[in-house]
């Protein structure tokens, strides 16, 4: 549908130049039924032709909501409008010079950047120009209402007083709405600050537990490394020395009975005590190292689980973060 533009949906810009054009069609409409009653029907017709262009422009509007161009032509109509006026009612010193500042304060608002500073220059130039005119040649300016009462011209001066403080209140309520924006806007970044602020905090956290999780395993590391340099000792002394012997004792027997194997009889017996002493002694020092390996898996198994654990606990705290 065509009127299907909600207020609410409408830029600041829009809504002056439905608020303009809607006065503008309201002021025609009151021209002419005041000149069919006044009975000047050639004025009332072209207050009613007026008030139909204005009309159809609201429409326009309305239909390709607030489409720039078509703003920008309505502008350039107003100010076309404005200039007319000037010739044919009086010039500046008419309720034409109050449409003319009216005008500067919708082009103002309605346009920014670059479309404002065009427009305005634009506008300047014209009421320098027309300044020009009134000054140096006023013969060139006629006044079509002049047979309109003081109440009239009243009426007109109000009715675009009016529109000119809509506007005004139109903007103000603009500027607050956009102050309120920016408001949650900047709740929203503090808010945004303080979890970005808590979840630094829980990283250095997990930084810190992961600084001394690896200073315990530096720890672990250096103690595994000492008990590999205990374990390299019992193999090259409290192994090697009753092996030694072992092996020495099994040279002598086999000597010995090469030599005389009738007399080497009680010799024997006692090379056999001593190899069984030297093999309990090296299968004490092997229980020892068994013992000794025993625990130090252990300890390195419950080393692993708990860094398991750490890991998987850790894993669960990030991921409770994000």
């Amino acid at each position: 549908m065509i009127f299907n533009y909600p207020r609410e949906d409408r830029s600041l810009e829009v809504n002056i130049v439905l608020s303009f054009t809607k006065s503008t069609m309201i002021i025609t409409a009151l021209y002419a039924i005041y000149d069919f009653f006044q009975n000047d029907f050639d004025a009332g017709v072209k207050a009613g032709v007026t008030m139909i262009v204005y009309s159809s422009l609201y429409v326009l509007i309305l239909y390709t909501r607030g489409a720039r161009g078509i703003i920008k032509v309505i502008m350039g109509m107003y100010m076309l409008s404005v200039l007319g006026g000037f010739f044919f009612q009086g010039g500046l010193f008419n309720v034409n010079g109050f449409d003319m500042f009216a005008l500067i304060i919708a082009l103002t608002f309605v346009f920014n950047g670059s479309e404002r500073v065009v427009f305005l220059s634009l506008y300047t130039l014209q009421i320098l120009t027309v300044s020009y005119i009134q000054i140096a040649h006023p013969e060139w300016i006629s006044n079509v209402r002049d047979k309109d009462s003081v109440l009239v011209n009243i009426a007109e001066i109000f009715a675009r007083i009016l529109n000119v403080l809509y506007i005004v209140y139109l903007y103000k309520k603009e500027f607050e709405k956009e102050r309120e924006r920016v408001f949650e806007t900047n709740e929203k970044l503090e808010e945004a600050n303080a979890e970005v602020y808590a979840q630094n905090e829980v990283i250095a956290s997990y930084n810190r537990s992961l600084e001394v999780l690896v200073e315990e395993r530096t720890k672990d590391i250096q103690s595994l490394n000492q008990k590999l340099i205990e374990y390299a000792f019992f193999n090259s002394h409290k192994v090697r020395g009753p092996l030694a012997r072992i092996l020495g004792l099994i040279y002598l027997i086999r000597l010995t009975s090469a030599v005389n194997q009738n007399e080497s009889i009680r010799s024997i017996d006692d090379q056999i005590e001593m190899l069984e002493k030297s093999a309990t002694e090296l299968d004490d020092v092997i229980k020892a190292i068994t013992v000794l390996l025993d625990e130090e898996t252990k300890d390195i198994l419950e080393y692993r689980t708990a860094l398991s654990v750490r890991k998987g606990d850790d894993r669960s705290s990030t991921q409770s973060i994000s």
